[in-house]
Formats: structure tokens, sequence, C-alpha cells
């Protein structure tokens, strides 16, 4: 264990905590709902007990002895020195001060076959390792060329490599060569360590990278509060028992060993509040939408932003900024995470209302067919049956048998979205290939092929599922109400 005493350089940091000026007024009301939370914050995020990681413990150390010296330098000051512990970087998210954050000298790029990747910006605290980079210059698609898609990852001085927690999100170039934009957290790097080695996804050589010591005035102080809320939302009813029509088959019950949700749930799915960030200016919520298996249907995670509107006390709207660099750098499937900054004065309680979210549904049609004990490729066996899927009628129109499997034949009326269907044999491993669809004035064509290793023969069950994204009527809301000032 490592003994922290205090040092001649601690010394001089409280010595220059009594020289830091006032903080403003409303910020030092909350110090001790700060503090306090801190303390129990391993309670509320049980999936990562920050208390068990040694920069914590540090942090934790020193934030006692400020404390501690609040008899004899006065709460105000010690306050400001507090508040330089934590703080936040638009574009990066929260950051740890306690043992100072390091940042790249300046961008950084390497140039090989036309494509250039670029180093933009990297942030290093206690907890993590940020890394903005571009890639310029990417050919067509052909054999011989490097894929740039690929996460990097960074090697440390004694040769070990640290791979990402999260990330991967940004923008794509609208031109060819293509280009694109992306950030990727990865683990901290070793203490006052200030060369990493970026490994391109491109292929490309890599990339020295130098740090240094963040300038001041780099990173906006921050405090993070309480993050006390009231969440409601819609009840659905439990699934029909009734007995399922011999065609079709049931949805897909929620796996029951989905790891636990960040926040807990309170027997439904609906907003929660993990975090508030009190900035000068700003507060930051950050929350998430759980999935808790009560949806009638699965919580279509990937589907970009949500319709969230916010109101002040008095029903008025509340303009707000999303600041996605809040997220979790490992994120839970089945829960989408929200962050948006609303700027001072904030006349609480704030409402945060969804009227509508998306959801997977699933709907499956049993296609019984006798292909004999040899069937030949080319062969086919007419079907003309309409059928019901998903609320859509679709005409069955054949399956044939193709060299390595079989082919289904199917269309449906131009008016029905695009859908996500899929074809296969009950029972039986197979290899779907690209289905297609083929869109005309009155009607779309819909084909899809699966092949097997060992060709099924006799009676078999054929399937075709459909997968589609609904939007789910409801009215979920979060009520936050702001410190009293």
């Amino acid at each position: 264990m490592n003994d922290i005493a205090p040092s001649s350089q601690l010394e001089d940091k409280i010595r220059a905590a009594v020289a830091v000026p006032p903080a403003r007024p409303e910020f030092v009301d909350r110090l001790h709902t700060a503090l306090m939370h801190r303390a129990n914050m391993n309670s509320r995020h049980a999936l990562r007990p920050f208390y068990l990681r040694p920069a914590w413990i540090a942090v934790l150390a020193v934030i006692t002895l400020l404390i501690g010296s609040t008899l004899i330098i006065g709460p105000r000051r010690v306050y400001a020195a507090v508040r330089q512990l934590f703080g936040y970087i638009p574009g990066v998210g929260i950051v740890e001060q306690g043992k100072g954050i390091r940042v790249l000298a300046g961008p950084v790029s390497v140039e090989s076959n036309g494509i250039t990747v670029t180093v933009k910006q990297v942030v290093a605290d206690a907890t993590r390792t940020f890394v903005a980079y571009t890639v310029v210059g990417i050919p067509p698609f052909k054999s011989g060329f490097p894929i740039c898609t690929d996460p990097p990852s960074l090697q440390l001085a004694d040769g070990s490599i640290l791979s990402f927690l999260g990330g991967g999100e940004g923008e794509i170039g609208p031109d060819l060569p293509l280009s694109f934009a992306t950030n990727y957290t990865f683990p901290p790097l070793p203490a006052n360590d200030m060369h990493v080695v970026f490994l391109s996804p491109c292929q490309m050589p890599a990339i020295q990278l130098n740090l240094i010591l963040a300038p001041s005035g780099f990173v906006t102080p921050a405090v993070e509060i309480a993050a006390t809320f009231e969440s409601s939302g819609p009840q659905y009813s439990s699934t029909s028992t009734s007995p399922v029509p011999e065609e079709t088959f049931p949805p897909v019950p929620k796996n029951p060993t989905t790891p636990a949700t960040p926040t807990p749930v309170p027997h439904r799915s609906g907003l929660f509040l993990d975090q508030v960030i009190e900035l000068d200016n700003a507060y930051i919520l950050a929350g998430n939408f759980t999935d808790a298996g009560d949806l009638p249907g699965v919580l279509a995670v990937d589907e970009g932003t949500y319709p969230v509107l916010i109101t002040a006390a008095d029903g008025q709207p509340v303009s707000y900024t999303s600041r996605n660099d809040i997220r979790p750098a490992v994120e839970l499937g089945g829960v989408w995470y929200w962050a948006y900054e609303i700027p001072k004065p904030v006349h609480g309680p704030l409402t945060l209302t969804l009227t509508s979210i998306p959801v997977h549904q699933e709907d499956s049609i049993q296609i019984p067919l006798d292909v004999g004990q040899d069937p030949q490729p080319g062969q086919k066996w007419a079907l003309n049956r309409t059928v019901e899927l998903g609320g859509y009628d679709f005409v069955l129109d054949d399956i044939a048998k193709v060299e390595h499997g079989y082919s289904i034949q199917f269309h449906t009326d131009a008016s029905v979205p695009d859908l996500f269907l899929g074809f296969l044999v009950a029972g039986v491993d197979s290899t779907p290939s690209a289905g297609s669809s083929n869109r005309q004035p009155q009607e779309v064509l819909y084909s899809d092929t699966i092949n097997f290793d060992s060709q099924p023969t006799g009676q078999l069950t054929f399937l075709l599922n459909l997968d589609k994204i609904v939007q789910l009527p409801g009215t979920w809301t979060l009520i936050w109400s702001p410190p009293v000032q």
C-alpha cells in the first residue's frame, strides 16, 4: 500500500489555495453537496467502482486534506482548489486534474500511398486516454489497398499495447477519395509518461506522439453534484398467452442474462439521470433510457438522436446542446445514453419528455415443404400463397433448389416500406447470401438464398423472418431541480 503523506509540494499547493480569488458564491454553497456526493459514488455506480482505482485513492486523500484545511484557510479558497481537480473539455468530456492533464504538443501526420493519417488531439488524465484523428485519401475499395476502418491502438514505451475502450463515432467525407474523422478512448497512460506510439488502422507507419502538460485555461472547471430526479413512464401489459397461430412464431424474448443496467430500474423502462455536472455558466445532465424488458419490442439503440423536449417550470421550452462526449467509454446493450448542456439561469424544476421511442419488432412465418430425398438444382416448388408478416401482406411465389442450398421468391405491394427480411430452415445451420429487393411502381420483388455445407432434404420447415423498427408512442418523463442558489 502506498503511504500518502503531506509533502512540501502539497503544502505549496495548500498555500497557493490561500491566494486563490474567492469563487463565485453559488459554487461555494455547493461544496458540501459535491463532496458528499463523491463519498457516495460507489453505491450509485456499481458497475465501475471508483474506490478500486489507485488514482481515486490519491484524489480522495487530497480532498480529505483540503476539507481539514477549511478550518484554517476558509471554505471559498479550499473549494477553488477542489474544483480544479475536475474539469470539462468540450469534445472530450470530464477529466480528472489531480495529477495533471497531458495533451498532444501539436497535430502529427504520416502519409503513404496517397493516404494521410493525422492525429489531431490527445488528452490523457488519470482515468483514460482520448485520441482524435482523421484519415484522408482512402481510394475506392480494391484488392491490395489497406482497410482504414479498423480501430487503432496505442503502444507504450515497454512495447505493451493499449486497445480501445470505446468510441468510433465521427464524420465521413462525402467525396472520393474517402475521408473520415473519429475518436477513440483508451486506458490511462502510465503516470508521467510523455511519449506514446499511435498504431494506425491503415497499415501506415507508426506515429510518435509527444505529450506536454495542458496549458493554463485548457480545462473548464467543473463540479459534480447530486443527481436526484423523478422518473415516470407508461406500463405495458405482459405478453399475451393466447395460442400462437400455426404458421407464426412468437417474438424472441429478452435475454435474461443481459448485464445489469447502469441505473437502478424500478421494474420498467424509462429515462434515468446518472450524472449532473455544473460549469460556471451551465449544467450538463447525463443519463440514459433503459430497456428493462417490458417494452413490446427491443429498444433500437442505433437509431440516432431521440426527440427529447426540455421544459422549464412555466412550461416553456428550454434550449440545450447535446454533449455526446459525456457518454461512458463502455456502453451496455439495450441502453441509449444522452447528455445535454443547459445554460444558466435554470428555472426549475426541468422536465425532460420523450413522446416515442424506436423499437425492433420481430415476426416469422413457417413454410412447411417436402423437397424429397434427392432435390436437383433448378427444381422449383410453386407456392402462390398470401401470408401476413409484421402487419403486411406478402405473396410467396416459389422456393427453388440451387447448387448449394435453396432460394425463395416473393413480392408485396409497393406501399410497403423497406424491411429487413431473413430466410432460413428451422433447426439447420446455414449461410445466408445477400438478399435483394427490386422496387417497381406497383410492387416490390424479393429474392433470398441460403447455402448449406450438408444439404437438408425431406420434410423441411422454411422460415421467413421480419425485423422492423417502429416508433412506440408513449410519454416518458424525468424531472430534475437545480440546487437552490
